[in-house]
């Protein structure tokens, strides 16, 4: 018993670790989870959930979503839910960006 219950409390800490974190190397790309709180032709400003702002460029070849459904770049808006795969160049350029309104909210 002692041993499911020591595998459980490492299973546990991982996830909480994991979730908490707002940027994470996802391969090789860097995800980021949050908020827009600034956009525009080039960039998007993300605010993660510790309160971070993440600047990530958008290209020609950045992939919008909205859910599963292809989107326009003009779609995305401040306020969106978004998470975003981008390189782990410095600065950071966006691969995909799926959105989301935010809750309780729509477009």
């Amino acid at each position: 018993m002692r041993t499911s219950t020591t595998a459980a409390s490492v299973i546990a800490l991982v996830s909480i670790l994991w979730l908490a974190s707002p940027a994470v190397a996802h391969g090789n790309m860097k995800h980021v989870l949050g908020t827009v709180s600034a956009v525009d032709a080039a960039h998007v400003v993300v605010k993660t959930k510790d309160g971070q702002s993440e600047s990530i460029l958008r290209d020609s070849g950045t992939k919008y979503f909205r859910g599963d459904a292809t989107a326009k770049p003009e779609d995305l808006a401040i306020g969106d839910r978004v998470v975003i795969h981008a390189t782990l160049g410095d600065p950071p350029t966006a691969k995909t960006i799926k959105f989301a309104p935010p809750k309780g909210g729509g477009h």
